[in-house]
């Protein structure tokens, strides 16, 4: 893999910056993930484990890929 594309991310970085400018960051964080198909905003885990589990023997045609994170946001267009 030579690419990833991760939606917005729930991190210490985004919660601090929450705390820091709204009184109730839970319902920021509950209204910023709303916007995604899966309700919520990406986690860390979720783009490591999309990153290491292609990185396996099994994985012996694949040259170099770009992987979209995103929890189904990009694809709402289309809907």
């Amino acid at each position: 893999m030579n690419l990833t594309h991760p939606a917005d991310t729930w991190t210490p970085l985004v919660e601090n910056h929450l705390r820091a400018r709204v009184p109730d960051h839970e319902t920021a964080r509950s209204t910023a993930g709303a916007a995604n198909p899966l309700c919520h905003m990406c986690l860390p885990n979720d783009i490591a484990w999309a990153v290491l589990r292609p990185d396996s023997d099994e994985m012996t045609f694949a040259t170099g890929d770009a992987i979209v994170i995103d929890g189904g946001y990009a694809a709402r267009c289309c809907l």
